[in-house]
């Protein structure tokens, strides 16, 4: 039984949450008879393909363990007290920790819920054969047809929205360097501040750089980024441009750089310079995402 699934007890009064594993095993046992209630037992496969039927005594907890799709059938839920093997009010936890999903019908047959992989769903008996189902988001369906999610159920579907939210849309944070770099010289919102701190105000996270100056054909060069202070200590990445980008006087980061940044937070950018020709009038811009 999966750890996280229920805590489990019985309690008297005609609720039972003991538990029962329906394995492969289970699912592709010799077919027995079909099912004509009332019937004593847990539960048995009858001679339906794949088919499992829950019976008078089953337990109130099911976790499946199938290897492909499978079927499993309630206990006979009817006005008749001869043949209502399921009770007045039963309740079931069904968890289906196998793979392909689970079609959960009723004793006649008729199909009621399809359990996912990995899907959770409470199920209440009320009259004549009828039951209410309480499920969680990962048990409904999602169209995913035309709209770019990969997910096809809600619970997932909001994780996708999550992670892709945290990210998007970015934000540009324009920095400036009016006139001709030196080696060592602090980028910031403008070269005239004396302090070239550049602090969050909340949790954010750096994407990409963008820059471009006034000058072509310029000499090897990087950007190093430092994070809450300006000693060596305090170096988090550096960017060096390509010969292409040094050459057409502008460029960007390869790649996402994924810098994270808590509110209060400061970051120092500098430019270092070995050789060649220096940047000029530079426009840098920080793409970030808000996290928080």
């Amino acid at each position: 039984m999966s750890k996280d699934f229920f805590e489990l007890g019985r309690f008297y009064g005609g609720l039972s949450l003991e538990y029962s594993a329906i394995t492969e095993v289970d699912i592709t046992a010799s077919a027995g008879s079909a099912y004509t209630p009332p019937e004593r037992g847990n539960f048995r496969r009858i001679n339906i393909a794949r088919a499992i039927q829950l019976l008078q005594d089953a337990t109130g907890v099911v976790e499946t363990f199938q290897t492909s799709a499978a079927e499993l059938r309630l206990p006979a839920n009817t006005i008749t007290d001869a043949t209502n093997d399921a009770g007045n009010g039963r309740l079931f936890f069904l968890k289906n920790s196998g793979t392909g999903s689970i079609s959960v019908k009723n004793y006649l047959g008729n199909p009621i819920w399809t359990l996912k992989q990995s899907g959770i769903v409470i199920i209440v008996g009320n009259d004549n054969n009828n039951w209410d189902f309480y499920f969680t988001a990962l048990n409904i369906d999602f169209n995913n047809l035309t709209n770019g999610f990969t997910s096809d159920n809600v619970q997932n579907a909001i994780e996708e929205v999550k992670t892709y939210g945290e990210e998007f849309p970015r934000a540009g944070l324009s920095l400036t360097y009016n006139g001709t770099l030196t080696s060592g010289n602090w980028i910031s919102y403008t070269e005239l501040l004396s302090n070239p701190r550049i602090i969050f105000p909340v949790k954010i996270r750096i994407k990409e750089i963008t820059w471009v100056n006034s000058n072509t054909n310029v000499g090897s060069f990087n950007f190093q980024f430092f994070k809450n202070g300006q000693l060596a200590g305090n170096l988090i990445y550096t960017y060096s441009p390509t010969a292409g980008e040094r050459t057409a006087g502008y460029g960007y980061s390869p790649a996402p750089l994924d810098l994270d940044f808590n509110a209060g937070d400061s970051l120092y950018i500098k430019y270092v310079k070995p050789s060649g020709t220096s940047l000029s009038d530079l426009g840098f811009i920080i793409w970030i995402a808000r996290l928080g």
